[in-house]
């Protein structure tokens, strides 16, 4: 009676309240109490939970992908989970190493992982996974792929069999779509240019003159 939907958002709203809890108790109780062995145990128990806490989110998440495909919020969701899985392993590391910055490595971690994620030209992954794990592509599939995705996902757009584009009866929507990327790089400048409108434009010059 529990939907792939349901128990995702469920298991990630409760992994990241029960995740602050113990980071905030294990910080306290390393700058509270003094040190000992037992203490060390405790918070190391309480922090690898957390780590097994986070797989099991992960799994969810996984779950829920392969029922309704990806999106950038839910990839949003797995790069948190990977962020906060290596922010626990500096908790567990700065338990045995007082000395250890932990909020320096946190805010390396966090800023290197957004750095890496947004040149990972995640509309792209989106667009070239739903693709491949889709039978039959639907008409809101597609929607979704031109209206809510950068031109990231034009490269992978084109790849989709003409055959299926005509059965859904979307074919004249990606013809429009591939002219409105020609015509919006025909006069680009140097300023403007970058990688992702370049590679678009190479595919919506391809498929046009294929199709």
């Amino acid at each position: 009676g529990v939907t792939y939907s349901q128990y995702a958002h469920q298991g990630f709203w409760q992994l990241l309240f029960v995740s602050l809890i113990n980071f905030v108790t294990v910080l306290a109780c390393a700058k509270i109490f003094e040190e000992n062995r037992v203490l060390k145990i405790l918070l190391t128990v309480i922090s690898v939970c957390t780590c097994i806490m986070i797989l099991s989110a992960a799994y969810r998440m996984v779950l829920y992908v392969n029922e309704y495909d990806l999106s950038f919020l839910r990839v949003l969701v797995l790069w948190f989970l990977a962020v906060l899985m290596v922010i626990f392993f500096g908790v567990i590391y700065s338990i045995f190493r007082k000395e250890f910055r932990l909020f320096r490595y946190i805010t390396a971690v966090v800023s290197v992982c957004y750095i890496l994620f947004s040149f990972s030209r995640p509309d792209a992954l989106i667009a070239g996974y739903n693709i491949q794990n889709t039978q039959k592509t639907e008409e809101t599939d597609l929607y979704y792929l031109i209206y809510l995705l950068s031109e990231d996902a034009a490269p992978q757009i084109a790849q989709i069999d003409p055959d299926q584009l005509e059965e859904a009866g979307v074919k004249d929507v990606v013809e429009q779509y591939f002219r409105d990327i020609n015509t919006e790089n025909e006069e680009i400048s140097l300023r403007e240019w970058n990688y992702s409108r370049a590679e678009a434009a190479k595919a919506a010059e391809e498929w046009l003159s294929e199709k």
